[in-house]
Order: C-alpha cells, then structure tokens, then sequence
C-alpha cells in the first residue's frame, strides 16, 4: 500500500470514529482555553488583539459562540461579533482564531473601577451540551500614541520637606512621593508603613492606601500619603511600593521617629554624645564616615545636617558660627536639610546619594547626632559641628 493510500485509510477511519461518538454519545464541547497576542491593551485608546481559542471537542456540529463579554469587574462591555465555524474530523483540540477589537470606553470603564486587568470571554457549544466559557485576561498598558508608562524616577520627602523626621505624638504628618515618568498609562501603588514592632529587624509594612491613578499628558506627579501614624513612640519606615508598571530599581523608603516627649525635653537631662569622625571643617565626600560614641539604652540614632545660621531660636541661638558649633539644644524648630535614621546597632553612618543631593556645593553646614529611646524619647545629643561641601 503506497503512503498515499494509507494516509487516505487513516483519514477515513478518523471521520469514522468522529460519526460513530457523534451518533453514539451526546456530542458536546468538552473544554476550552484561549491565549491573546498581544496581551496588552492600550488605555482610553481602542486595541486590536488576535485571540486563539482551542476547543476540545466530542463529536458534534458547528462550533458556535453569540457574542463576547468585556469583565471589569462586572460587565464592562460587549462584543456582539458572533463566531460560527465548522468543526475539524481530523484535529482535535479545533482551533478557533478571533481578531477582536477592545473598544476605549472599555479600558476607560476598567480603570476608572481601579483594575489594571480586564477579562474577555466567550461561550461555545457545538451541539447538545451545555456550553463552555473559555476566558483570556488583557493587561492594560499605556496609550498607544505615546507609549507605555515607565517610572525614570520616584522621590519621596515628608510634607515637612524632611527626609528624616522626629514626629511628636498625635502629630500630623504626611509623606509625599515626586514621581517623574514618560509615556503613559495606569500607576497601581500602595502607601505602606512599619512601626516600631518589627523596624530594629526585617520590617513588615502594612497599607495605608491604594492608589489606582492614570498617568497622562505631563511628566512629574505629586502624590500624597494619608496621615501617617504618629501615636506608638518608636522608629517607624514608609514607602510607597509600586505593583505596576515594574520599575528595575531599588524604590526609597522614609524614616520616621515618634518621639513621645518632644516637646517636653530639657537640655540638662539629656546626655552628651561625642563625635568622633569627621574633624572639624572637615570636607564631605561621597565616602565620608560618621562615628560617634555609644549612648546606652538607645534604640535609633539620627544623624542631621544644617544650615547655619537656619535653626529656630528654640533650637540653636542666632549667633557666630563658632556659638552655634558648641551647642548641645535638641531640635525642636527648623528641620535639617538632610540627615539619616540608623539602628541602634551601629554608631556610624554614610550619607547615601539621595540625601547628599539635598546638600549645595561649595558651603559650611552643620551636623550633629541624637539619641533616640526605646519610647521614643530623646536620650542624648552631640555638639553642632561644622563640615563643609567640596
């Protein structure tokens, strides 16, 4: 028997086998699954994907399927575009292509719900059986005409203009993120917070608020944390973690400490920490280290720079420079322009680059170091002094 032949026998026997399970069994479809090409929609602007539908089939007539149904949740829309199609003696799963337009208001409608995601779906039957839903879920990305949204950059500071903060209880006290981006389409992000309970070890953060927010026409957006908790005295660390578009880089997080008796604390019961690197007028670099001396019982230390001649009459007198380089006054008026929370564990520190570009070259600041409590109170402060910028 040529190949020929024995391919025509095969052929015959599979659409025998195919009439016998349709006159011998209810014929039906059996499952379905789809995948889309691309899996993305654009925003607010209509989308063509070509869906791939495969379909199980047993026995049976033509495959039909009425219409489409856009999910948001909820119904957000429908394609009305009916499938009819002849089923396949020969292969099975039968392959059903779909090229379907996503209108924009459908986009528009899952957004405005706060979805990053729809879901399109379809029912099809091909004889007797109860039909069968398959389903494919479509990302929404950025606009078409300008591309998708990618993050360049995300700063955050307190409402303060603070990098670092010493809160008093009940204060209010927000964080804000300064976001640079190009393109657009929808940013999914969470404000999120530590307290004091897990931030001297793996710090487990959580929400304070969701923010589902499309991102148009511009290229910076300020967005605002709610009133970030300020009643358990401790270290507390905030973040806003981005769940969408993915960003490739390490995103800033911001430290605070809630400090019970802030506004109650005397010079003379505090002890003095002693600096002990850098020198005076020393010139800070990139690679210059702090050191200071233990103070016991601390539980953070923070590290803060000024502007002399800048600190409420509180807080250092207005005087010389040389006055204000001995003074040992906490603060309690003007924050620093810069400075850093560190761990109780460690009585040095480096400035990272995002708090040493807060810094203006070329002129003197101020830097000192306090002592914070297992309450929050304040334990010790060292000396102001002075260091200047290359």
């Amino acid at each position: 028997m040529s190949r020929y032949t024995d391919s025509s026998a095969r052929t015959m026997i599979a659409v025998l086998l195919w009439l016998f399970a349709a006159s011998g069994a209810q014929a039906y479809v059996a499952s379905v699954t789809g995948t889309a090409t691309p899996g993305t929609v654009s925003y607010n602007q209509a989308s063509s994907v070509t869906i791939t539908w495969r379909l199980s089939l047993r026995g049976g007539s033509t495959i039909i399927s009425p219409s489409g149904t856009f999910l948001g949740p909820g119904v957000i829309g429908t394609n009305n575009k009916s499938i009819a199609q002849a089923p396949s003696f020969i292969v099975n799963p039968n392959i059903v292509t779909e090229v379907l337009l996503v209108p924009s208001n459908v986009t528009y409608a899952a957004n405005k719900n706060g979805q990053t995601q729809i879901t399109y779906k379809r029912q099809f039957s091909n004889g007797s059986g109860a039909p069968v839903t398959g389903t494919v879920t479509l990302d929404i990305g950025g606009s078409a005409g300008t591309g998708f949204l990618n993050l360049s950059r995300v700063e955050l500071k307190f409402d303060t203009n603070e990098i670092v903060h010493v809160a008093a209880r009940e204060e209010t006290l927000r964080a804000v993120a300064e976001i640079n981006y190009s393109g657009s389409g929808l940013l999914d992000a969470i404000w999120e917070v530590a307290d004091p309970a897990s931030t001297l070890g793996t710090p487990v953060f959580f929400p304070l608020r969701t923010i589902r927010q499309y991102l148009g026409a511009g290229r910076t957006a300020i967005l605002q944390s709610p009133p970030l908790p300020t009643t358990i005295p401790g270290n507390h660390i905030v973040q806003l973690k981005i769940r969408r578009p993915t960003v490739a880089y390490e995103l800033p997080a911001l430290q605070y400490n809630v400090n019970a008796a802030l506004n109650s604390i005397s010079p003379g019961n505090l002890q003095v920490i002693t600096l002990q690197a850098p020198g005076p007028f020393a010139l800070l670099r990139e690679d210059t280290e702090f050191r200071w001396q233990e103070i016991p019982g601390a539980r953070a230390y923070q590290l803060e720079i000024y502007i002399p001649g800048n600190q409420d009459s509180r807080d250092i007198p207005p005087e010389s420079l040389e006055t204000q380089t001995g003074s040992t006054a906490p603060r309690t008026g003007t924050p620093p322009v810069t400075g850093i929370l560190i761990p109780a564990d460690r009585t040095y520190a480096q400035l990272s680059m995002p708090s040493l570009k807060y810094l203006d070259p070329a002129r003197p600041y101020l830097w000192r170091v306090i002592a914070i409590g297992e309450n929050g109170s304040v334990l010790g402060v060292s000396e102001l002094q002075e260091l200047r910028t290359p």
